[in-house]
């Protein structure tokens, strides 16, 4: 297993490998080739995590044009990534912030338990599984196609958001994946909403 230095460095100021470092760099490293570079690409992951921790090394220690956003945990992801440029999301789910090794086809064979507080030798055995394994194989992805709606701007009547149901002003309303929402349905961060 080779580690990069910016998690090598994370790990040797805080004392050990955690499965959120692991995950933080592994996230990066997964968007930097997903998008061909992170130039642009918005990053937003819960604050106060370890995978928050990587993320900003990662960003600090390479220098990346990296915008990340931490947000209130409890989202139900562990990192989430947006390209406003082209209006991908990507959700990425481990499962440390929700308490459950979560992947696409559910369980990972081979996939270590998640380990509880204060149990290091399980801890740096998930860790390392994070960075052995492809990302793909360990987290669950969702990729959404996140766009304001060719509306946007338009004068016109309210019409429900086919999420929440709430009435949105029509130069208000973005599609998800062609699913008309408004912008609290999307999924992005607010700040990210502002861009548009």
């Amino acid at each position: 297993m080779t580690i990069a230095a910016e998690l090598s460095d994370l790990t040797r100021s805080h004392g050990r490998l955690t499965p959120g470092f692991a995950l933080g760099w592994r996230v990066a490293e997964y968007l930097r080739e997903f998008f061909d570079g992170l130039d642009g690409v918005r990053v937003a992951a819960p604050a106060g995590t370890e995978q928050a921790a990587a993320l900003r090394q990662v960003r600090t220690e390479s220098r990346l044009p990296l915008d990340l956003v931490q947000t209130e945990i409890g989202r139900g992801w562990d990192a989430l990534a947006y390209h406003p440029a082209t209006g991908t999301v990507l959700e990425i789910n481990a499962g440390l912030t929700c308490g459950r090794l979560t992947t696409r086809s559910g369980a990972t064979p081979g996939a270590p338990h998640l380990p509880k507080d204060g149990d290091e030798e399980d801890q740096l055995r998930l860790a390392r599984f994070l960075l052995d394994e492809p990302v793909e194989h360990c987290c669950r992805i969702v990729e959404r196609l996140v766009v304001r709606s060719r509306h946007a701007g338009a004068d016109g009547a309210a019409i429900p958001c086919r999420r929440c149901g709430g009435m949105t002003e029509r130069r208000d309303i973005w599609n998800v994946n062609g699913i008309p929402c408004c912008a609290n349905c999307t999924g992005l961060d607010p700040s990210w909403i502002a861009l548009h």
